[in-house]
């Protein structure tokens, strides 16, 4: 995947597109794509011909141009499924879908309404060409309504892949939320996975593909971050805080933590730098530093 065009919105197209024509010359880059609407010059794209790769641009929301506003940034992947793959992973940084991208639309649309079409979208040229003082209203207004007919036309169904795959990454979220606070208490695998509403062996699968860790596994390293904290941090006995971590016994404790830290449990944990690394959906517990012996 690489990125495809880049756009940057403008205030003043007639002055800008002067810089930008001098200034990417030397590149061999040319305004190959003027466009236009009601025959004012909106946008204009630099490259190489049927091939602009930077784009110069009035906001289409009638507003000044700033960092944020008119700023436009388009992928380019090889393979539907390297699409997919990234749209998933976005989501589960926290990305928020597209309505319209929860859809499922074919390649080609033959519109029963040709006319019709052209009539909607001029209503969306009127709006943008609007000097009104609620231009960007107006022009909002009028993409909704277009959208709205174009969707009543094609009647696209929802991609039930993408709602099912973003139902189980939110599972598996809600799943470390309700273990996190369970911290102290017996949890077994099959009532993690009730919790949330699957059962144990695909609760497993799908926990291990979010977090990169068994489920166990990953509930351990929580229990060994909160138990370095106490530590650190409090005059409690192994024993107690081996208790008020959820693990089984004192002898447990000390194995998985001798394993995971190279070193027994111990209250002078405040030599040890344990940090919290999140990645993805998973948080794991790392021994930053080594222990410092004999001091």
């Amino acid at each position: 995947m690489s990125i495809d065009h880049v756009s940057v919105g403008v205030t003043n197209m007639k002055r800008s597109k002067a810089f930008y024509d001098a200034a990417l010359a030397p590149l061999g880059m040319a305004p190959v794509y003027p466009v236009e609407i009601n025959g004012q010059l909106v946008g204009v794209g630099y490259g190489v011909p049927n091939k602009p790769s930077f784009w110069i641009q009035l906001p289409i929301n009638g507003q000044a141009a700033s960092m944020g506003n008119g700023v436009h940034i388009a992928f380019r992947a090889e393979k539907r499924e390297a699409v997919d793959a990234f749209f998933l992973a976005a989501l589960e940084q926290g990305g928020v879908a597209n309505a319209l991208l929860c859809r499922k639309f074919q390649r080609r649309y033959s519109l029963a309404q040709p006319t019709r079409y052209v009539a909607e979208f001029e209503k969306v040229l009127a709006s943008l060409a609007s000097t009104k003082a609620a231009r960007d209203l107006e022009i909002s207004g009028a993409m909704l309504q277009w959208l709205a007919w174009l969707m009543n036309e094609l009647h696209p169904p929802m991609d039930r892949a993408l709602i099912e795959e973003r139902g189980v990454v939110d599972k598996i979220l809600l799943a470390e939320t309700w273990a996190d606070t369970r911290l102290g208490e017996v949890i077994t695998l099959t009532e993690w996975a009730k919790a949330v509403g699957l059962n144990a062996v695909y609760f497993g699968r799908v926990f291990k593909r979010e977090t990169g860790l068994r489920p166990m596994d990953w509930l351990n390293q929580r229990r060994l971050q909160l138990a370095c904290q106490q530590l650190a941090s409090t005059r409690q006995t192994i024993s107690a805080i081996s208790e008020s971590c959820g693990f089984a016994s004192p002898f447990y404790f000390s194995r998985v933590f001798r394993k995971h830290f190279g070193q027994s449990p111990s209250p002078r944990c405040s030599d040890c730098l344990c940090v919290h690394r999140c990645s993805r959906s998973r948080c794991r517990v790392f021994h930053h530093a080594p222990w410092r012996r004999g001091s």
